[in-house]
């Protein structure tokens, strides 16, 4: 659906199934790409499963166990690790889907690479991270002052509910409001060759109600794969089977069950499809000219 007409403010209309439905294109058009990034993804996966399989049975992949250190400044320095990493795998990620579709010329090594744009999109994403987290304070600081504000709320199912909903709204309403208006920042970022959070709020001003609508079509494709993928497996394995995926609790030879297996496994296929699924729409717009906003 495109709106009629030219816009006042002369800049292109937006498509909202054209744009949105960049991801699937992207997937059929590049499938060895996607099933280089499978591959990738689901054997580390998979690595990861058969180390800790093999650990339960005396057996380590990677030499002897490490000693426990519950030093509180150990703890610190591997959860900011943690952080690091999955703030250098999402650099790399849209990365990737950014050159796809910006650069499609660049393909060699399935566009995955480790260099300046991987670089500029690891600074995005702390910095979207920080400001996130700011977004986010006020609104988790006024749920709090509402929970504690009666006692009896809290006391009550029906009053914990309300509790846990009003927070919902204080806190997701405006992550969500920030996130969409800077959508574009990965790709503006990847394309001008600067970290660009700024330049992507000047291009979603005023195009709230289209970008929302790709979101939400981009929402409901990615609920629905994951509700076929978690269906099949009900359908494969029985609707009494454990289908939890196996570092959901403590590990423990029965996490190792061919349903647990199946379900971690396609749940990491599943997160690798949904990363197109999203980014891909923020570049598709760039390239149709979204940027003669500016």
């Amino acid at each position: 659906m495109t709106a009629k007409g030219a816009p006042r403010d002369g800049r292109p209309n937006i498509s909202i199934r054209g744009s949105a439905g960049a991801g699937l294109r992207l997937i059929r058009g590049r499938p060895w790409t996607v099933l280089a990034w499978l591959a990738l993804l689901t054997g580390v996966k998979g690595l990861l499963l058969a180390e800790s399989f093999l650990e339960l049975h005396g057996v380590r992949l990677f030499g002897a166990a490490a000693p426990r250190l519950p030093d509180a400044g150990v703890r610190t320095l591997i959860l900011v690790l943690i952080i690091l990493g999955t703030a250098g795998f999402w650099a790399v990620a849209l990365a990737a889907v950014n050159r796809a579709m910006l650069r499609p010329e660049s393909a060699r090594f399935a566009y995955l690479r480790l260099g300046r744009d991987e670089w500029r999109q690891f600074q995005l994403v702390l910095a979207s991270g920080v400001l996130m987290l700011a977004v986010a304070m006020p609104g988790a600081m006024a749920a709090m002052a509402f929970g504690m504000a009666d006692a009896s709320l809290v006391a009550q199912p029906s009053g914990r509910a309300l509790i846990a909903c009003v927070s919902a709204v204080l806190i997701l309403a405006p992550v969500a409001l920030v996130a969409l208006r800077l959508c574009l920042a990965p790709a503006a970022t990847f394309a001008n060759g600067r970290v660009d959070l700024l330049g992507a709020w000047a291009l979603t001003r005023g195009r709230f109600w289209p970008l929302a609508g790709i979101g939400l079509y981009v929402l409901v494709l990615s609920l629905l794969s994951v509700a076929l993928v978690h269906g099949g497996l009900r359908l494969v394995f029985g609707a009494s089977a454990d289908l939890r995926p196996v570092f959901q609790g403590p590990v423990s030879a029965d996490s190792f069950s061919a349903g647990r297996i199946a379900r971690s496994l396609l749940d990491q296929a599943v997160a690798v499809l949904l990363v197109p699924l999203w980014v891909a729409p923020p570049a598709a717009l760039l390239r149709q000219g979204f940027a003669t906003a500016a």
